[in-house]
């Protein structure tokens, strides 16, 4: 039902209560504004959930909160303008989180990197690009190990960049541009990042300090690092 018209359906969360076998919500772009505080999904069986596009404000509603089956959350483009609640790294099933453009606050909560702990499933796709998140990257989201896209662009970052970003191994995309992220970026940083295509860290003051005849294990198809300093020689990596 993306793209219809709901800005007046007050009692959509009760109808969709009504259907418990649903195994996909896609509510996009519908300008909805508000959830039901006093009512929860019972929607035990839901697996992709996408209410993005919308102008659902205040905190990510607690309606969501006994919805751990999920495999699919697409939030962005909302305006809820609080910080991640704590109980979101309990939905170990979560392959795909999409947080874009929230105005969400606060810092990136350390129980992001509990949803490595899924038995079966493991997240692949984290975006939180867009935010006002502040403080530092948390050092378990290294934990993530199935982690294909980590977007943290765009945000109010500060700190230093956790090395455990190198344990990554299935990384093919990482961006952690437009924050104030500072000290150095080292060999340690892309130990394992093999399958690497494409890494943004521009509009950013870090310093890249590796061995002049350093040859990383990635072969990218795009590099962003303007604002980074490489210097003071032209980086022979590059080459590779």
């Amino acid at each position: 039902m993306s793209s219809v018209y709901l800005s007046q359906a007050s009692d959509w969360q009760t109808m969709i209560n009504e259907l418990p076998s649903l195994s996909e919500l896609h509510l996009s772009q519908c300008q909805l504004e508000k959830f039901l505080t006093s009512s929860h999904f019972n929607l035990t069986n839901l697996h992709v959930l996408d209410l993005s596009y919308n102008s659902l404000k205040g905190q990510i509603p607690n309606a969501l909160r006994n919805m751990t089956s999920l495999e699919v959350v697409d939030l962005s483009n909302n305006r809820f303008s609080s910080s991640i609640p704590s109980w979101l790294g309990d939905f170990h099933s979560l392959v795909h989180l999409d947080l874009t453009d929230d105005y969400l606050t606060g810092q990136i909560p350390y129980t992001i990197g509990n949803l490595s702990s899924g038995q079966f499933k493991n997240l692949e796709y984290l975006s939180l690009r867009g935010n006002h998140f502040s403080g530092p990257i948390p050092k378990n989201l290294g934990s993530l190990s199935f982690l294909n896209v980590l977007d943290l662009s765009n945000n109010q970052l500060n700190g230093t960049v956790p090395k455990t970003i190198g344990q990554l191994s299935k990384l093919r995309f990482i961006s952690l541009a437009d924050n104030s992220l500072k000290g150095f970026i080292s060999e340690d940083h892309f130990a394992k990042l093999s399958k690497l295509e494409g890494i943004d860290m521009s509009d950013s003051p870090l310093v890249l300090k590796v061995r002049s005849h350093w040859i990383p294990p990635f072969q990218l198809k795009y590099l962003l690092m303007s604002s980074c300093k490489l210097g003071p020689k032209f980086p022979e990596w590059l080459k590779t």
